[in-house]
Parts: C-alpha cells; sequence; structure tokens
C-alpha cells in the first residue's frame, strides 16, 4: 500500500478499519464478507488479507475476481496519475498572468478534482490571511506577526479531517465538497466538539450554507442538539470568498507569481517529490 502513488503517508491500520466500516455499513455485509480480514503468517507474525468469500461471491473464481480488481485499481491510479501530474505540468509552464489565474480558476468548476480545490483553497487562503497583523499580549509581553496559514496533511492522508491550521490564531479548517450535515456533525465529534472553520465548494453563501445545515439537521435530531452543532461553526468560506480573493490577487503580478509558486510546492508534496 505505502509503496503506491500517493501512498507513501497512509496509515494501514485506520485505512483498513474505515474500510470495512463503510462496506459494512452501505451493504450490510457479514464479518466474513468484510474486504480485510487478519492473516497468520506463523511465529506471531501478523498481516492482512482479502476476504476469499468476498472474491468468491456468486460463485466467482477468488483468483479472476483478485485479477480483475488489481488490473482496475493499476488503470484507475494512471488515470488519477497522468490528470494529476497534467495540471503540475501545466501549472508549472504557464507563462502569463492570465495563464495562472485561468488554471487557477479550473479548481472551482462542478466537476474538477477534490486534491486541486483543496491546494487551490489553500494557496488562496494563505495570501489572503498574511495580509493581517495581529498583536498578542502574553504575561505582559506583546508580540505582533502576520497570520500564517499551514497546511497539516495531505489531501488522501487519513488524519481525520483537519485540513489547515491558522497560526497564531489556533483556528482549524477542512474543505468539503458535500452539504450533508452528518458529515460535519462528525467532524465535531472526532475533535470532541471543538470548533472548526470550513471551506465548501459551493456557490451558496456561508449564511445560506449555515441555514441549509440546520434545517436538514432538525428533520433527524432535537432541536437543542442542533443548536450545539450549529454554534461550532466558526468561519465557513465558499467560492463566492475564494473568487473574491482570486479577484484581488491577479491585480498585482507578484501575488499572481506567489500564488503559482504555492500551488506548485503543495502538489509536489502531494507527489513525495519534496520527501
Amino acid at each position: 500500500m505505502k509503496s503506491m502513488p500517493f501512498g507513501a503517508k497512509l496509515q494501514n491500520h485506520p485505512l483498513d478499519n474505515r474500510l470495512n466500516d463503510e462496506v459494512r455499513r452501505q451493504y450490510d455485509a457479514s464479518d466474513d464478507m468484510l474486504p480485510v480480514q487478519p492473516a497468520d503468517l506463523g511465529d506471531g507474525r501478523k498481516a492482512r488479507k482479502i476476504s476469499v468469500a468476498l472474491l468468491s461471491e456468486n460463485g466467482m473464481n477468488p483468483k479472476d475476481t483478485a485479477a480483475y480488481v488489481v488490473s482496475s485499481i493499476d488503470k484507475y491510479i494512471q488515470i488519477i496519475d497522468d490528470n494529476q501530474t497534467a495540471y503540475l505540468n501545466e501549472i508549472e509552464t504557464a507563462a502569463t498572468d492570465k495563464d495562472i489565474v485561468d488554471l487557477v480558476k479550473q479548481a472551482f468548476e462542478y466537476n474538477s478534482d477534490a486534491r486541486l480545490f483543496e491546494i487551490i483553497s489553500f494557496a488562496l487562503l494563505y495570501l489572503h490571511f498574511q495580509q493581517t497583523e495581529v498583536t498578542i499580549t502574553v504575561s505582559g509581553n506583546t508580540k505582533t506577526e502576520r497570520l500564517c496559514l499551514y497546511r497539516t496533511g495531505r489531501t488522501n492522508a487519513n488524519d481525520g479531517g483537519i485540513d489547515f491550521v491558522l497560526k497564531p490564531l489556533g483556528k482549524f479548517f477542512q474543505v468539503t465538497e458535500t452539504l450533508d450535515f452528518k458529515k460535519y456533525f462528525l467532524d465535531f465529534d472526532k475533535i470532541n466538539r471543538f470548533e472548526l472553520s470550513f471551506v465548501i465548494k459551493t456557490e451558496l453563501s456561508s449564511d445560506e450554507v449555515r441555514e441549509q445545515i440546520k434545517i436538514n439537521a432538525q428533520k433527524s435530531l432535537g432541536a437543542e442538539l442542533v443548536v450545539r452543532y450549529i454554534n461550532l461553526f466558526d468561519d465557513i468560506y465558499t467560492l463566492n470568498e475564494l473568487k473574491s480573493i482570486l479577484d484581488w490577487v491577479q491585480k498585482s503580478h507578484e501575488l499572481i507569481i506567489q500564488l503559482k509558486e504555492i500551488i506548485i510546492n503543495c502538489f509536489k508534496l502531494e507527489y513525495g517529490l519534496l520527501d
């Protein structure tokens, strides 16, 4: 797993558990049909294997099924690798401000890749926040510094969902494309109901996002519990704010070059080219 493209930072145990949990939840599968099964190599050595029962379902030959699955995964990896490498090549060779901005706008399209949207969101918000200075006083000692946004993981990392952190304010950000209230409330539960800010790929305003999540949650949960979760939403950035930041950035050649460099470095980190 770790030797495969984009897999160097994956953690096997939580990934296995998540896969089995999703299959159990969506298909009501029995334990022997869960994809990842324990294996004993002897001498106390533990390993993992794919469920033979799953590979044999409906009379299928397990070896043929396994070969087909491996072939499909290899093809999928190739498609993803080609598509993402193509974007990195395009942004690296973009020669004019207009070319760079046009490539950035691709992240706002409905069917754009999740990795692209997260990286573009980070780059724009990084430039946005670095314009602000804050003054902090601790025990009589005063310090002034600029806000700085950090990426806390890679897009495909199974890291609990914290994507960015804003220092020195300590704000946590998560990037998403869904408006399913269950996803947000689960994220709050993962971090003991600590406030989170969200970057959401939607044309709705931040107020409209809050209202839609609240209305949908009230169909399933009690009013008091819904209010408790809704109050955990810190800042919400949608495509409206991101496009506004891009409008500001494209007025400055220097900022556009900074934006390009941030995007390139983020993609190289994703591909392990900076390891």
